[in-house]
């Protein structure tokens, strides 16, 4: 969108005249909706699931899942999970463990979103 804005002057008073602005084009700043009825499961030994439900409105294009030791998501972290799809197996967690998983929600020209649950044991 562009906008022009104009005054006039009154009488009495000086009148300049109109400067020049040059409007550049911003990214989107729009947040997409969070996944939701983050759900995990103990699988077996070496392995979890995580389940979740799509946001509504703008559908992501892709989800990433983040899996750590620590609520935080910052410790003992395995390397993201890029284009996981809810109920996929997570693999290369030790039992007995305790995990923590970040699903984040990723669209073009969106801000993503991110829901986390946890602990859920390895």
């Amino acid at each position: 969108y562009f906008v022009t804005v104009s005054a006039n002057a009154s009488g009495g008073y000086l009148a300049s005249a109109a400067s020049t602005v040059t409007a550049t084009a911003q990214p989107a700043t729009s947040m997409l909706n969070v996944p939701t009825s983050l759900t995990l499961t103990h699988i077996n030994n070496a392995s979890i699931r995580a389940n979740y439900t799509a946001p509504t409105g703008t559908a992501p294009s892709s989800y990433t899942a983040l899996v750590c030791t620590n609520a935080g998501l910052t410790t003992g972290c395995l390397a993201p999970i890029t284009g996981y799809t809810s109920g996929a197996t997570i693999n290369g967690v030790a039992s007995p463990t305790n995990y923590y998983v970040q699903i984040t929600a990723i669209a073009a020209g969106y801000i993503s979103s991110a829901v986390s649950n946890g602990p859920v044991v390895g």
